[in-house]
C-alpha cells in the first residue's frame, strides 16, 4: 500500500512537473538586465540582501560591509560596524534602516549630510540569553515588534526588551546565512520556519513557539517564508509551496513551482510573484493563471534575496553580484525567422476584427497569436506581398507583380484584378468598406467599391508628385505625399477631384509627407522636416525640444489619452501637452528606427513596427514621472579650503561642485538639464553627466535648478538649491568711505611732515643768517654794501618765515576741523562695535583702525595744545563770521560723542545776529573745547544746552551742562595751565589739563570775556560775552 501511495505521489509530482514545463515561458525581451560586480564598483560579489531608504537610495548588506548606491557610485560605510560580514538589511515601517551582522543589530541614521550607525542590539560569538548569537535576519510584525533570528533561536525586541526563544538541536541550522524565517498573516498569526524544514506558530498566550504538525518528507531545507496575498509561501530546496493557516491548522497546502533550490519569493505587481533560485535564475510566477516565466540571462546565479523598489525595479542579491532587472515599456513579439534572416523587417501593420494583428515582414504576411508571430503560409508560398489591408474580415493584398487579390478568412481567393506595368500601393479601406489605392505609374488615386467597380480620381498637375498615404477622417478622404508644394489634399465629392487643404504654408520647403492623423480640427503630419500641424488651413512646425535637428517623422498616431505618438529614425516620441517622452531600444523596442506608417492601436495596445520586429505598448499602464533629482553631494571650495554651504559664509571666487541623481534606476541613460539663476536663465544639457562644476563664482544670490529626462518617463520636476556668495568685507561698498578717509589722513599726515621739514630748513637758514649778522656787525661800516645785501636776504627770509607761519596756521586748521572731527566721528562708531557680529579677522581689522585713529587724534590734540599754550605766539586772522553757523557746525561734529553716552545737545540760537570778526579757527577751537568738556563731565542720558543770543550792547554765548560742577578750590585755578580739577570724566575719557587754559587764552586774545556760573553737584554754565562793536 505504501508503495502504491508512493508511486501515486511520484506520478503526481511528475505530472505537476510536466505541467510546469508546459506553462514555463522565457522572457527574453520584456526585461533589461544590468549587472554589478567587483569589476564595476562593488567591493564584493557576495550580496546578502537589499533595501531602499525613504529618500530613494539603495542599500546593500554584503560580505564586504554596508554599501549605499545613488545611481552613480557605490559608497561604503564600514567604519562604525562591528564586523563587515552582514546577513540582512531591512527598512522598518517608520523608515528606519536596520542591519543584521554577525555581531549585532545596528541602526542607520542620517544626520544632515552624514551617516551615523549605532548598535541597537549586541551579539556574541557564543550562545547567551542576554545577547544575540550570530544574527541572521530581521522581521517587523504588524505591531512594530522586531523578530530577529540567530543561529539557535528567535528573538523578539519590543520596548527595549529582548526576549529569546530557543529551539532544540534538531531544529538548528547548518547554513551560514539562514536559520529561522518569520512571517505574519492578515489575522496576526506569526509563523516561523526553520532551515531544517519545520514550521512553528507563536503562541501569544504562552509566549512560546509551538511546533506545527507538519514535516516535509526527506531532506527539505526552507530558505524563506513569506506572506503574499492571502497565502504563506515557502521557498525550499524542493520547490515553492503555499498554504493558509486557519484555526491553528495548515490548509490548502500545495506545491506551486517544481524548481529545485528556490531561495526567495517576493510580491511584484498585480498577481505576479518574483522567484529566485540557486543556479536556475529568476522567474515570474502568475498565481492566477498558474504560469511561470523565466527571465532569460540569469541562470547560474545563486540568488540570495530579491527586492522590489518603489518604481517596480527588481533588485537581485546573489553570490555573483548585484543584478537590476527593469521591465521594458514595450513587449517584443517573437518573429519567426525560419525563411530568411531579414524576415523581421516589419513594413506594415493592420488590425482586423477581434483585435487580430497582421503585419508584413519584408514580402511575407504574418499573424500574431499568443504573443508570437505565425507566418500565413497559404499566401506566402504563392505571392510576394507588396501591400495589404483588412476589410470586412477579408484580406486584400497587392503583389509585386501588380495583382490586387481579395481572400476570405480561409485564405481562399474571392476576387482578383491584374494591373499591367503597375501595382497598387498604400491600400486603405474607408468606413463604407471602399478600397482606396494609388497606382505609381499612372500617378492616380483609385477606389474599389464592395461590388468591385473602380473609380478614378485626379489629384495634381505636377508630373513628379507621389502619394505616400491615404486616410479617412470624419467621412472625408485625404491623400498626402511628395510634390514641389506641400501635397495634402481632400476629396471634393462634387467633382471627384482632390483639392488643396493648405492655405498658408509657413514652412516654405519641399516636404515629403509620410503619415498624418487628425485630432479635433488639427492635423498632425509626419514629414521629412519633422512634425507639422495643419490648423485652419495654416501649416506650421511643431518643435520637438532637446534635438538639434528636427527628426524625420515616419509615422504618427493619437491614442485615447490625446497623446501624439511619433515614429522616427531614433525611436518613438510621445507629445503629451507640453511634455515630450522618448522611447528607444532601451525601452524594449526591437529597433530604434520606426517603419513607415507602422504605428497602430487596438483597444489597449499600441503596436509599433521596426526593421527588427514588432512590439506593443500597454496603453493602460501609466508612464511614470521621473523623481526629483537628489543632490547627492555638494562642495564649495576656494584654493585648498572647503566650505560647508549650511554653516560657512561663501565669498566671491569660490568654486562649486554638485553631484546629483534621480534615484530612478538605472541612471546610466538619464539626461540632466541645469541652470543657475543669477548666472544664466537658459537650460544647459549635461547629457548623462551627473556632476556640475562652476568655477570662480562672483558675489550674488543664486538658485541652482536641476531637471532630469529618461527614455520612457515624463521629465522630473525641478530640484532647486539656493545659495549666496558674498564679497569679503574689505571689498564691500560700505568700506569705501573708510578707505577714502584713510587715504585723506595719510595725505594730510604726509603734507604735515613735508611742511615741517621745509619749516625746519627755513629756521635753520634763519639761524645761520643771524649768526652771520652778529659776527659782522662790527664791520658794518666797512661792509655796508655787503650788509645791505644781507639785509635784503634777511627780509626775504622773514617773508618766507611769515609764509611758513601762515601755512602752519592753515595746517592747524586742517588738523582741527578736517582731521580731528572726522577722527572723533570714527571713534564714535567704536561704541557700536559690541552690537556687530564680526569674524575674528574683521574684529582685528576694526581694532587696528580705531587704534590708529586714537593715535592720530592724540598727535593732533598735542599739536593744537602746544600751539595754543603760548599765547604770545597766537596770531589771529580776524574775518567776519556768522556765529550761528559756526556754533551749529561745532554742535553737529560733537553729537556723535554725545550719542555714545545717550546725551542730548539742545541748541537755542538766535539766527538774526550780525556777523562778528573772529578767527574762525581759534574761536571754533574754544567752542569745541567747552562743548567737549560738557560732554566729557556730564553723566549719561543728560542734556547739554548751547545758547546764542544778543542784546543792545553785546552777544552772549553759553554752554550749560548737568555735570558735577566746580568747587571753590576748582574756581581759584580754573583757567590755570596744566590744572586737573576735582571733577572726573564720566566715561573714562582722558584730560590734559590744558582745555580751559586754551579757551581762556583764545577768548582773551579776541578781547572777549568768559565767566563761569557753577555750584558743586549742580552743573556748570560757561558764558562768553562778545561786544557788539567788535
Amino acid at each position: 500500500m505504501k508503495r502504491i501511495c508512493s508511486n501515486i505521489k511520484n506520478l503526481y509530482l511528475l505530472l505537476f512537473f510536466v505541467a510546469s514545463l508546459i506553462n514555463l515561458k522565457a522572457l527574453d525581451s520584456q526585461f533589461r538586465i544590468i549587472k554589478f560586480d567587483n569589476s564595476n564598483g562593488l567591493i564584493t560579489n557576495l550580496i546578502k540582501n537589499i533595501t531602499q531608504d525613504t529618500t530613494g537610495y539603495i542599500w546593500l548588506a554584503t560580505d564586504g560591509g554596508l554599501l549605499k548606491y545613488d545611481g552613480n557610485k557605490f559608497q561604503t560605510f564600514n567604519e562604525q560596524l562591528p564586523t563587515i560580514f552582514l546577513k540582512d538589511i531591512t527598512r522598518l515601517n517608520d523608515g528606519t534602516l536596520l542591519i543584521a551582522s554577525d555581531l549585532s543589530i545596528s541602526k542607520i541614521e542620517q544626520i544632515d549630510d552624514s551617516i551615523n550607525i549605532s548598535t541597537l542590539l549586541a551579539g556574541k560569538t557564543f550562545n547567551s540569553n542576554e545577547f544575540l548569537y550570530y544574527p541572521k535576519s530581521i522581521y517587523e510584525d504588524n505591531n512594530g515588534r522586531l523578530w530577529i533570528s540567530d543561529f539557535r533561536s528567535i528573538n523578539s525586541f519590543e520596548n527595549n526588551q529582548l526576549i529569546k526563544y530557543s529551539f532544540s538541536k534538531e531544529f538548528w541550522s547548518d547554513d551560514y546565512t539562514v536559520s529561522y524565517k518569520i512571517a505574519e498573516d492578515n489575522e496576526g498569526n506569526i509563523l516561523a520556519s526553520s532551515w531544517s524544514g519545520f514550521l512553528f506558530q507563536f503562541n501569544n498566550k504562552t509566549k512560546t513557539f509551538d511546533q506545527i504538525d507538519f514535516k516535509f518528507s526527506g531532506n527539505t531545507f526552507i530558505e524563506n517564508l513569506n506572506w503574499i496575498d492571502d497565502h504563506f509561501y515557502l521557498s525550499t530546496s524542493k520547490g515553492l509551496f503555499r498554504f493558509r493557516f486557519i484555526n491553528n491548522q495548515i490548509i490548502d497546502f500545495q506545491k506551486v513551482i517544481d524548481i529545485a533550490d528556490i531561495t526567495a519569493a517576493v510580491k511584484w505587481k498585480n498577481n505576479k510573484i518574483l522567484i529566485g533560485s540557486k543556479n536556475k535564475g529568476v522567474f515570474v510566477f502568475d498565481y492566477q493563471t498558474n504560469t511561470l516565466e523565466e527571465i532569460i540571462g540569469l541562470r547560474r546565479n545563486i540568488v540570495k534575496n530579491i527586492f522590489v523598489d518603489e518604481h517596480n525595479g527588481i533588485w537581485v542579491a546573489s553570490d555573483q553580484g548585484l543584478i537590476l532587472i527593469k521591465e521594458n515599456n514595450f513587449k517584443k513579439i517573437d518573429v519567426d525567422k525560419s525563411i530568411n534572416e531579414e524576415i523581421s523587417f516589419v513594413r506594415r501593420i493592420e488590425i482586423a476584427d477581434k483585435n487580430e494583428i497582421y503585419f508584413t515582414s519584408q514580402f511575407l504576411l504574418n499573424k500574431i497569436e499568443n504573443n508570437r508571430s505565425i507566418k500565413i503560409d497559404e499566401i506566402n508560398t504563392s505571392y510576394e506581398i507588396f501591400d495589404f489591408v483588412i476589410a470586412d474580415n477579408n484580406l486584400i493584398i497587392s503583389t509585386r507583380n501588380g495583382d490586387l487579390i481579395t481572400f476570405n478568412k480561409s485564405y481562399q481567393i474571392i476576387h482578383e484584378i491584374k494591373f499591367e506595368n503597375d501595382r497598387p500601393n498604400h491600400l486603405y479601406v474607408d468606413s463604407q468598406k471602399n478600397l482606396w489605392f494609388y497606382l505609381e505609374n499612372k500617378k492616380k488615386v483609385f477606389s474599389l467599391s464592395k461590388d468591385y467597380s473602380i473609380s478614378e480620381y485626379n489629384f495634381n498637375d505636377q508630373s513628379n508628385a507621389y502619394i505616400e498615404v491615404i486616410k479617412e477622417f470624419d467621412g472625408e478622404i485625404y491623400i498626402a505625399g511628395l510634390a514641389e508644394d506641400p501635397l495634402f489634399l481632400k476629396l471634393n465629392r462634387t467633382n471627384n477631384e482632390f483639392q488643396k487643404v493648405i492655405e498658408h504654408d509657413k514652412i516654405s520647403l519641399q516636404i515629403n509627407i509620410f503619415d498624418f492623423y487628425k485630432r479635433e480640427n488639427t492635423f498632425f503630419i509626419a514629414t521629412n522636416f519633422g512634425l507639422l500641424k495643419l490648423e485652419n488651413g495654416i501649416l506650421e512646425r511643431v518643435i520637438i525640444p532637446n534635438i538639434q535637428n528636427q527628426p524625420v517623422i515616419k509615422a504618427v498616431m493619437i491614442d485615447n489619452k490625446n497623446r501624439i505618438w511619433c515614429g522616427t529614425d531614433f525611436g518613438l516620441i510621445i507629445i503629451d501637452e507640453n511634455e515630450f517622452i522618448y522611447f528607444d531600444e532601451r525601452n524594449g523596442l526591437p529597433n530604434s528606427t520606426i517603419s513607415l506608417q507602422a504605428i497602430k492601436i487596438d483597444n489597449n495596445k499600441l503596436w509599433v513596427g521596426t526593421p527588427s520586429g514588432i512590439a506593443y505598448f500597454n496603453l493602460q499602464e501609466n508612464l511614470e514621472k521621473l523623481p526629483l533629482p537628489k543632490i547627492v553631494d555638494i562642495n564649495f571650495k576656494k584654493g585648498d579650503k572647503n566650505f560647508h554651504h549650511k554653516n560657512d559664509i561663501l565669498y566671491s571666487g569660490v568654486n562649486l561642485k554638485v553631484e546629483y541623481s534621480t534615484l530612478y534606476f538605472p541612471t546610466t541613460k538619464t539626461k540632466y538639464y541645469t541652470r543657475i539663476l543669477g548666472i544664466d536663465s537658459n537650460w544647459t544639457s549635461q547629457g548623462n553627466n551627473s556632476v556640475l562644476n562652476i568655477q570662480n563664482i562672483s558675489a550674488g544670490e543664486y538658485v541652482l535648478e536641476i531637471r532630469a529626462e529618461n527614455p520612457g518617463n515624463y521629465k522630473s520636476d525641478i530640484t532647486k538649491f539656493t545659495f549666496e556668495v558674498l564679497n569679503p568685507w574689505y571689498l564691500s561698498n560700505q568700506v569705501i568711505p573708510l578707505y577714502i578717509l584713510i587715504s585723506l589722513i595719510l595725505f594730510v599726515v604726509s603734507a604735515l611732515k613735508y611742511n615741517q621739514f621745509k619749516l625746519e630748513k627755513v629756521l635753520e637758514r634763519e639761524r645761520l643768517l643771524n649768526k652771520m649778522v652778529e659776527e659782522r656787525t662790527s664791520d658794518l661800516n666797512k661792509e655796508k654794501e655787503k650788509t645791505e645785501i644781507l639785509l635784503v636776504e634777511s627780509e626775504k627770509s622773514k617773508n618766507q618765515l611769515q609764509a611758513a607761519n601762515e601755512l602752519k596756521s592753515q595746517l592747524l586748521s586742517i588738523a582741527a576741523h578736517d582731521l580731528k572731527n572726522p577722527l572723533q566721528v570714527i571713534l564714535g562708531y567704536e561704541f557700536y562695535k559690541e552690537d556687530m557680529t564680526l569674524t575674528a579677522e574683521e574684529e582685528e581689522m576694526l581694532n587696528s583702525i580705531f587704534n590708529a585713529a586714537k593715535k592720530m587724534l592724540g598727535m593732533i590734540s598735542e599739536t593744537l595744545e602746544s600751539a595754543a599754550a603760548d599765547a604770545a605766539q597766537l596770531e589771529l586772522n580776524l574775518v567776519e563770521t556768522d556765529l550761528a553757523e559756526l556754533l551749529n557746525s561745532s554742535v553737529n561734529d560733537q553729537k556723535i560723542l554725545a550719542k555714545r553716552k545717550d546725551q542730548k545737545i539742545i541748541t537755542e540760537i538766535e539766527y538774526e545776529i550780525e556777523k562778528v570778526k573772529v578767527d574762525k579757527f581759534w574761536f571754533r577751537e574754544a567752542i569745541d573745547n567747552l562743548i567737549s568738556n560738557a560732554i566729557k563731565y556730564s553723566p549719561k542720558k543728560s542734556e547739554i544746552k548751547v545758547r546764542l543770543e544778543s542784546n543792545y550792547n553785546d552777544i552772549k554765548l553759553s554752554i550749560t551742562d548737568n555735570g558735577p560742577g566746580f568747587t571753590d578750590d576748582d574756581k581759584s585755578k580754573l583757567f590755570a595751565k596744566f590744572q586737573r580739577l576735582s571733577a572726573k570724566p564720566t566715561a573714562g575719557e582722558s584730560s590734559t589739563g590744558l582745555g580751559l587754559f586754551i579757551v581762556k587764552q583764545i577768548i582773551d586774545k579776541h578781547k572777549f570775556s568768559i565767566e563761569l556760573d557753577s555750584k558743586q553737584n549742580e552743573g556748570s554754565s560757561f558764558q562768553i560775552t562778545i561786544p557788539q562793536n567788535i
